[in-house]
């Protein structure tokens, strides 16, 4: 069992008896913007971010380190703007590993040896997720041109499909303000989650897996179905959509595929 506490350090317990077998930490800064993300476990090894844009590959058996890498390096003028924390939670196709970093950049690796395979530069990384094979990303923030916008990436970092406008906020079939996560169907359907608090939207779009228009439903509320904040979206294998739906809701609401509430969970 790997488990991860609020000051960021990784634990290896023993699954029959919740012994500790192992704990990984690291050197923090004096600032960090945010709470440590949750770790990938894959095939033996744990994928962990942690600020400075350091991803680290971890062996799931002892906790020591494999392999280290930068998805982002610190830049700016004051120490706000240097703030480089990893604030996404690995993910992997067995093949690559990726992570998003606090000023918007997405980087992905090898997950043997931690080379690095792209990276690119976002105006603000809100959702990261990755199919069998693809890399999905919601930019979020609107400024120089970026942002409102949901792109699907090859393992190689090709563009292979953009959703929405980019730098441009709306509530069209089209358009996207402040995204914030997306999540991907076994068949391919992509499910956008649509807003970001205060005068964005809130909502979720799905699309077929080519990029076509097939719903949306949601609107601001706290009714079953409204939605405060779509902060993230998944999926489970029966194919319901898991939204946590926080700002004012703080709550989990569960949909079928097409939109239809299913159920709440407020108990958070």
């Amino acid at each position: 069992v790997i488990v991860r506490s609020g000051d960021g350090r990784v634990f290896g317990l023993d699954a029959a008896t919740g012994a500790r077998k192992w704990v990984y930490q690291r050197t923090l800064p004096a600032l960090t913007v945010r709470t440590h993300v949750s770790v990938q476990p894959y095939r033996g090894a744990v994928f962990a971010g942690f600020p400075s844009g350091r991803l680290v590959a971890i062996s799931a058996s002892n906790g020591n380190l494999i392999w280290e890498a930068t998805v982002a390096l610190p830049k700016g003028a004051t120490e706000l703007e240097r703030v480089a924390d990893v604030t996404s939670i690995p993910v992997t196709d067995g093949r690559q590993v990726c992570a998003a970093a606090y000023q918007g950049r997405v980087a992905c690796f090898g997950t043997t040896k931690g080379e690095l395979i792209w990276a690119r530069d976002f105006s603000s990384v809100s959702g990261l997720t990755m199919d069998a094979r693809n890399v999905y990303v919601t930019d979020a923030e609107g400024k120089n041109g970026k942002g409102h916008v949901m792109i699907k990436f090859s393992p190689e970092g090709k563009v292979l499909m953009t959703l929405g406008k980019p730098g441009i906020a709306g509530a069209g079939t089209d358009e996207f303000n402040r995204p914030s996560d997306v999540a991907v169907a076994a068949n391919g359907d992509i499910y956008v989650a649509d807003g970001h608090a205060g005068d964005s939207n809130a909502r979720i779009v799905k699309f077929s897996k080519d990029g076509k228009f097939i719903k949306t439903w949601g609107k601001k509320g706290s009714a079953p179905g409204e939605i405060s904040e779509p902060h993230s979206i998944a999926l489970d294998a029966q194919g319901r959509v898991f939204v946590a739906d926080r700002g004012d809701n703080n709550r989990v609401q569960i949909f079928d595929g097409d939109g239809k509430f299913i159920a709440e969970w407020k108990h958070l």
